[in-house]
């Protein structure tokens, strides 16, 4: 799992406490020990942004939370940075399979050599098999 910042963390509680959460299910939703929980807990308490509701077993976020949440999604929406991968690997269709669903996977080395690109497909071998009157068989 990666790093996550106590702001991360304290974003997963309160999204968890939307509808209403146990203490169990703002343990659970942002991966955190019974000890860790109790802290961020007892922080989210302090700060107002959660109130334990009437039946004094589930956690709702308070209007000062609805508003950090709020301002926490355009954060992350701003600072987000999707990886886009370098150098895609080319699939094209072989011509033979065009519509088959079968995707050739062009290699360097099938190119040098003159031969075609080998499917992404798993080949049969055949193997020799000891039969009970010494012979082999193949499979």
């Amino acid at each position: 799992m990666k790093y996550r910042s106590r702001f991360d963390i304290v974003g997963v509680m309160l999204q968890a406490a939307v509808r209403g959460a146990t203490k169990t299910r703002l343990m659970y939703e942002a991966f955190l020990s019974h000890s860790q929980a109790e802290e961020y807990i007892s922080f989210l308490l302090g700060k107002k942004l959660i109130a334990l509701g009437p039946d004094n077993k589930h956690y709702q976020v308070t209007e000062k939370g609805l508003r950090f949440l709020a301002m926490f999604g355009e954060i992350k929406d701003a600072v987000t940075v999707e990886i886009q991968p370098a150098h895609p690997e080319p699939q094209t269709q072989s011509p033979e399979n065009q519509g088959a669903g079968v995707v050739v996977n062009p290699r360097p080395e099938a190119a040098e050599g003159g031969q075609s690109p080998r499917l992404g497909v798993a080949q049969s071998h055949q193997r020799e098999r000891p039969t009970a009157a010494g012979k082999t068989s193949h499979l």
